[in-house]
């Protein structure tokens, strides 16, 4: 089943994605317009999405593939043209209501506004941005992450392997977050428990050629111990000997010598020290959550928890390529943002037929006066691409607008 969407795309076709992860095959753009690039109303309410209890049920005919990056761990990921052909069964069999493939084949895009947002698709600036995620890039350990618009969840999955405390994943799409990024984040959970297993084999057979290595030795010394004993006996025996045929004088001597030379007999015990304790992994088990729905309800959702949620780290990509949304996504990075954290971004430089880019989401973000925007990656291969990060102005927190309420209202008494 072959789709287009309204901007420049390549498809990944490599099973295993090495490097950059250039596709050797791309589609040609589809030129078709989008008239009205607002979305469906209502919108999606959000909701939070659990594991199932049977993990097996959840990876049955899963057909797994290994995506890799530059020195970043591997990701193990539902093949996406394996997915896109049996996800309409799934759906199926599941009472999915979106029915997004259906809906897909029967207008022929890869995008709906407001029914389906491309998540079953991992787009080239995921790449671009775990390219950027490479070591020395950004540290995760013990961090808050949220995965915006997470579709396959790759930037989230990448996050709890360089040991992220919290990673949430949102998705438009329930069926999104059901088929491919919850399966996607059992199996790479799965691989690191895998790993551990590993390890814990690996140090058990040091353990035990410690053990044979320490009884050797103990056995070694053994020998020596009885050895030196021979020797002794014989010495003496020896000194007896000769002994018997002095005089009294010569035993006394004899005497005041034994004392002077008797040997101690204790062996000196030198074990080897016992093997060193494997030391606890300095982060835990990642804890993950899953949501589907529009942002706004999202964000809506997220504010009712207590405390508040706030992220470290929020990972995004190919999210500003509808105008209509800017609002919202702003909202969501001004409201979870942590202060001191920073989201990172990846974007082509435009989106044909669709409208938005970086540009005019820059012009949002300056127009806002809320965050600053710093690039940190460019793109020039075929359509430009971009990663940047956005971080709170200093003089601009999340309690800037409260705080200039609170200075109009004293100025007016």
């Amino acid at each position: 089943m072959a789709f287009n969407f309204n901007f420049d795309i390549k498809v990944k076709t490599d099973e295993c994605c090495q490097g950059h992860a250039k596709a050797e095959k791309y589609q040609e753009p589809c030129l078709k317009t989008v008239d009205d690039v607002t979305p469906a109303k209502p919108l999606k309410a959000a909701r939070e999405h659990n594991l199932p209890t049977e993990l097996d049920s959840l990876l049955r005919d899963v057909v797994m593939e290994t995506v890799r990056v530059g020195v970043l761990p591997p990701v193990l990921c539902v093949n996406e043209s394996v997915l896109e052909h049996t996800a309409e069964e799934r759906e199926e069999e599941e009472g999915g209501e979106e029915q997004i493939l259906r809906k897909m084949a029967a207008q022929r895009s890869d995008l709906i506004p407001g029914v389906y947002e491309g998540g079953l698709r991992v787009w080239e600036c995921t790449y671009d941005l775990l390219e950027h995620l490479e070591p020395g890039g950004v540290t995760f350990s013990g961090r808050r992450v949220l995965d915006l618009g997470c579709g396959a969840g790759l930037l989230g999955v990448m996050a709890m392997r360089l040991g992220a405390e919290q990673v949430h994943f949102q998705d438009y799409n329930s069926t999104v977050i059901q088929q491919l990024t919850i399966p996607n984040a059992v199996l790479n959970q799965q691989s690191d428990d895998s790993e551990e297993e590993e390890e814990e084999e690996e140090e058990e057979k040091k353990k035990k050629i410690c053990k044979e290595a320490e009884k050797e030795e103990r056995k070694e010394k053994e020998e020596r111990k009885e050895k030196d004993e021979k020797e002794n006996q014989q010495k003496e025996k020896e000194k007896e000997r000769e002994e018997r045929n002095t005089q009294q004088r010569v035993d006394q001597k004899r005497r005041k010598r034994e004392g002077e030379e008797e040997e101690d007999e204790s062996g000196d015990r030198c074990d080897a020290p016992p093997p060193k304790r494997r030391a606890p992994p300095a982060v835990g088990p990642c804890r993950c959550r899953f949501f589907s729905g529009d942002w706004s309800s999202f964000l809506s959702l997220l504010r009712q928890d207590s405390p508040a949620h706030k992220y470290d780290i929020i990972l995004t990509s190919e999210t500003i390529y509808n105008t209509a949304y800017y609002e919202a996504l702003h909202e969501v990075f001004r409201w979870l943002l942590a202060e001191d954290g920073q989201v990172l971004l990846a974007t082509k430089a435009h989106y044909f037929g669709v409208g938005g880019g970086l540009l005019l989401f820059e012009r949002f973000v300056e127009e806002k006066g809320v965050f600053e925007m710093r690039p940190l990656l460019d793109v020039d291969e075929g359509l430009q691409r971009h990663v940047v990060s956005l971080r709170f102005r200093r003089k601009n927190t999340h309690a800037s607008h409260s705080t200039a309420t609170d200075e109009a209202a004293r100025k007016m008494t």
